[in-house]
């Protein structure tokens, strides 16, 4: 794996990067027009005075001047550059005169811009800038200029924890980093929860899932995902591998022999014959109002965003607290109705193309919010409740001798990660902050699950267990390590039921063997114990003929004291 030390920052080179990634894209499906280069000498909006409220170093406003942006078409949709994601035009956000706060909520994303608090933080130096943009489920990729490396904030782990991957992660640990370089623990923890790859790696790593159509391209703006990891159902898988195969027909990915138009114009019609619906949406699903979050650096709108996303699954769970409040999505409604209303009277300045809400406007936009804020105070607070109790019971489920299963860790993860995620965890569930009667023995569970992933010797075992597992499943069928069988969802389960039943026998094993050497040991004890005992009356026996040495000698003397024995007189006969 390289490491930091081996990279090296170059403006140009992640220029070059990103141009030739928009290249390969236009290849495959975007259309070409979308490109748009900048000048020799940069963008004139993107300047250091222009971007000084941004807050970030004069290299970052550089590289943002010089690179090539994917324009919107007339209908506002922006080209989707992997699943859930499009890329920022800083260009465009320069000349609309965004603020600062508000352009690093967008390419940030609300997790590295709010705590759970609602309160606004700021953990991303000023070296790193966002390159992504867009609505709430918008992928956040950070570029760091400093380091020259990009960051996928929360990548999914079947991208993270790749078998094979098509290039390597970089190998430091970001807790280690920090501390030699006087970072701090919140700029590790982000860093940490990222995955992390040189700038021209982390681009061979997405065209890599175009050529493997894990990403799936249906329409010249939208792709969707096809990992494993990924929601699926029957039918979706069904429509995947109808997809994958059009591309394939059409040579896919033999550049040379790809036909793009042809190809695209196939997917266009097989959906609008077998899943029509989805031809619909497909067209316009940027713009669906459910879909585009409303974003704003006032704490008590934060509190409704954060309210309308979980208030159906709380009142789902725990109906009888929530009767008497007001219905969410009516609530919902009535806020999109009064903005409507403000709109057409022109009081209220909402810039909708950029997904604004002017701070002149934020308290007009919610007329009456204040007499919910209890309200949806206290939903945030069930909310946090909830999650720790399904944090708790999924710890308590877990299968306790797979340490990695407590964690919710995939297996050969780093330390860093284990580092993490206990950290977070036991956050999380710790007894002093929820009453939940359960937390003391998850917490205990889950301290000895970090425990044992952190003691090297316990950690190996672990690892082998599991890796003996996957060489049984596949000798089983009669597999080889190529096999595509490998890749799918009944393998991965497969494999995980396995790995109980290794696990299980090797703890029996070890039982076997602790009891064993415990009666061994118990034997040694014993002929011990004899020996010892043997030792100790002989040792009295020595010490008992020693005390009575003198009463021996004196009594011997006493009789050598006493003289000859009288002589008997003969008898005399008689007569």
């Amino acid at each position: 794996m390289p490491e930091l030390s081996e990279i090296m920052y170059s403006r140009d080179a992640c220029v070059a990067a990103v141009r030739d990634y928009y290249d390969f894209l236009a290849k495959m499906y975007i259309d070409e027009s979308r490109i748009i280069e900048p000048p020799e000498k940069g963008w004139p909006t993107l300047t250091t005075d222009t971007m000084e409220d941004l807050g970030k170093t004069d290299e970052v406003i550089s590289l943002l001047a010089h690179l090539p942006y994917l324009s919107e078409d007339s209908t506002g949709d922006k080209v989707e550059v992997m699943p859930n994601c499009t890329f920022a035009d800083w260009k465009a956000d320069s000349e609309r005169e965004v603020s600062g706060d508000d352009l690093k909520l967008f390419t940030q994303g609300v997790g590295l811009t709010y705590d759970s608090d609602g309160e606004h933080i700021d953990p991303v130096p000023p070296q790193v800038v966002g390159l992504a943009s867009g609505h709430r489920e918008n992928e956040v990729v950070l570029l760091d200029t400093k380091l020259g490396v990009v960051y996928w904030y929360e990548c999914p782990g079947e991208i993270k924890y790749c078998e094979y991957p098509a290039r390597d992660q970089v190998d430091d640990d970001p807790y280690d980093y920090a501390e030699e370089n006087g970072g701090d623990e919140a700029d590790a923890e982000w860093r940490g929860d990222s995955a992390a790859w040189a700038v021209a790696d982390f681009f061979e790593i997405l065209k890599d899932r175009f050529r493997e159509l894990d990403f799936i391209p249906i329409s010249p703006h939208v792709v969707w995902n096809d990992l494993p990891d990924s929601n699926r159902n029957a039918d979706s898988e069904e429509m995947m591998e109808m997809l994958r195969a059009i591309y394939r027909k059409h040579d896919w990915p033999d550049l040379e022999k790809y036909r793009k138009r042809e190809c695209l114009a196939a997917v266009h019609k097989a959906l609008e014959e077998r899943y029509p619906n989805v031809a619909d949406w497909r067209v316009g699903h940027l713009n669906r109002k459910t879909s585009r979050p409303i974003l704003t650096s006032d704490r008590r709108l934060t509190y409704f965003q954060l309210a309308i996303e979980c208030v159906f699954l709380i009142v789902s769970h725990h109906p009888e607290p929530y009767r008497k409040l007001p219905n969410p999505q009516h609530l919902f409604m009535n806020f999109e109705e009064d903005e409507e209303e403000k709109r057409q009277e022109g009081a209220c300045n909402i810039e909708l193309d950029n997904d604004i809400i002017s701070p002149s406007s934020q308290h007009e936009a919610l007329p009456g919010i204040d007499d919910d804020i209890d309200a949806l105070e206290a939903l945030e607070s069930e909310e946090k409740e909830f999650n720790k109790d399904a944090e708790i019971d999924r710890i308590l489920k877990a299968f306790r001798l797979d340490a990695y299963a407590v964690l919710d860790l995939q297996p050969g993860v780093p330390e860093s990660d284990i580092k993490r995620c206990y950290r977070t965890k036991s956050l999380l569930i710790h007894p002093d902050k929820t009453r939940n009667a359960q937390a003391p023995e998850a917490f205990d569970r889950l301290k000895k699950a970090q425990t044992e992933l952190m003691d090297e010797k316990h950690r190996q075992r672990l690892d082998e267990a599991i890796s003996d597992a996957r060489m049984l499943i596949i000798r089983e069928n009669k597999w080889t390590v190529d096999s595509p069988e490998l890749k799918t969802q009944q393998f991965a389960k497969d494999w995980k039921e396995k790995t109980k039943l290794v696990l299980i026998d090797n703890e029996h094993r070890r039982r076997r063997q602790v009891k064993a050497q415990m009666q061994e040991e118990g034997r040694e004890q014993k002929k011990v114990d004899e020996e010892v005992e043997a030792r100790k009356r002989k040792r009295e026996h020595e010490q008992d003929w020693e005390s009575t040495r003198e009463q021996r000698i004196g009594s011997w003397r006493d009789f050598q004291k006493g003289g000859d024995k009288k002589k008997k007189k003969k008898a005399k006969p008689i007569g």
